[in-house]
């Protein structure tokens, strides 16, 4: 992108027509590999980016707690309000978001490891080979993918426990659904998988390196 450059650019037609002369059919087998590999390389790095938010978010949250419970009771009683407050942000201050971005990160890093019509699947034993962490690592996000985010399987991650309360006191009885589900990653985890994250987009980069020369040929080849 040259130094200047404005999205004003893009949208006038002597850009899209320069953009068309550069176009190269993805009829070429090489050109649409290249293609799905800076697609995945794209995936990798918002993986990233998004796993450093959740990061982010998390010790927010570890920083509020500490900060809002002391080691011994507080010498003084919350009043109402500030109780209500307190609760709120322990309970809600950040962690829809974290939610939201914990799945995306599984999904997005995931879906290249499954098997897809006319797009590359990664091979994890290419990736990590002797890396027994990495590959711990690895599993860990497929079995979030496969068995909690993606479908519903046999896990430990989302439970659901019926309660009953019988009738008492003149109040009548009813049936309670209490959910259990794990709606963000440990710190720890966030660690892990920055590094297996990585190790994929870097394991891509290469891909790609070796491949740009002769991807530059089918282009100079079909002028």
């Amino acid at each position: 992108m040259t130094k200047g450059f404005r999205i004003e650019t893009i949208e006038s037609p002597e850009f899209i027509q320069m953009l068309n002369s550069r176009l190269q059919s993805d009829d070429s087998p090489l050109i649409r590999q290249y293609s799905a590999y800076c697609l995945i390389r794209e995936d990798m790095r918002t993986a990233l980016e998004l796993n450093k938010i959740i990061d982010d978010l998390l010790k927010q949250k570890y920083l509020f707690l500490k900060q809002h419970i002391p080691p011994k009771p507080p010498p003084k009683k919350l009043n109402k309000q500030q109780t209500e407050d307190f609760a709120y942000n322990v309970n809600v201050y950040n962690t829809l978001l974290i939610q939201s971005l914990f799945t995306t990160i599984i999904i997005t890093y995931a879906k290249w490891f499954s098997s897809s019509k006319n797009k590359p699947k990664l091979e994890p034993t290419d990736i990590f080979k002797n890396a027994k962490k990495l590959t711990r690592v690895h599993q860990q996000v497929m079995d979030y993918r496969n068995s909690y985010f993606a479908h519903s399987g046999d896990n430990h991650h989302e439970n659901t426990i019926a309660i009953y309360f019988p009738a008492q006191n003149g109040v009548n009885d009813f049936l309670l659904g209490w959910p259990f589900k794990k709606r963000m990653p440990s710190l720890q985890e966030t660690k892990d998988f920055n590094v297996l994250f990585l190790k994929v987009f870097d394991h891509i980069c290469a891909k790609i390196g070796k491949m740009e020369s002769k991807t530059k040929m089918v282009f100079t080849e079909n002028k």
